[in-house]
């Protein structure tokens, strides 16, 4: 971690932007909570998934009502018509519990696709602000670094900012108002 703060303090003394009115910071998960975008590329990912998630929930439901249904019933039951609706809900419970793997793994992976697109766009969004407003860097005051295969280590890698310093409020707006993000 030291070395991390030694890298960040290094090029900030070597490209001499040492005046604080030329750097700022925006957070980019402020951004995440804040934006009226995000939230409604958040609320489309929801209505994309809605219909798969209610036909879940049906099958979640008629697993129950079978399972009761064949608690109580069961003791009238022959033995090889109570071993076959148990293997009917055997099966079902199988195929839910596989559907709905695949409904969680198919919303991250649509999650992950919209926030690279959201990323880009936020970060396009900010080096325009910075131009315009001659910033002389933009830090995000997380650091996310891999460590090994998909692990990753978050770091703060702003130990104090001047409230003035944080620009996130002007991204949001500046993000909300020009994004161009299809939904």
């Amino acid at each position: 971690m030291k070395k991390i703060h030694l890298l960040i303090l290094t090029c900030l003394l070597a490209t001499n932007v040492m005046a604080a009115d030329k750097v700022v910071y925006v957070d980019f998960e402020r951004v995440y909570r804040e934006s009226k975008v995000v939230s409604a590329v958040q609320d489309d990912l929801r209505v994309e998934f809605k219909e798969r998630e209610q036909a879940l929930n049906d099958v979640r439901n008629t697993i129950v009502e079978l399972r009761e249904a064949l608690e109580k019933e069961g003791i009238t039951l022959s033995e090889n018509e109570k071993n076959e609706r148990e293997r009917k809900i055997v099966k079902m419970e199988r195929d839910f519990v596989r559907d709905r793997q695949a409904l969680v793994e198919d919303r991250t992976l649509r999650f992950q696709e919209r926030r690279t697109v959201i990323d880009s766009e936020i970060e396009r969004l900010i080096v325009e602000m910075a131009k315009e407003r001659n910033y002389t860097m933009v830090l995000n005051p997380y650091l996310t670094l891999p460590v090994s295969g998909r692990a990753t280590l978050n770091h703060n890698i702003i130990l104090y900012a001047d409230p003035n310093a944080d620009v996130t409020e002007a991204v949001i707006e500046l993000f909300d108002k020009k994004a161009s993000i299809s939904r």
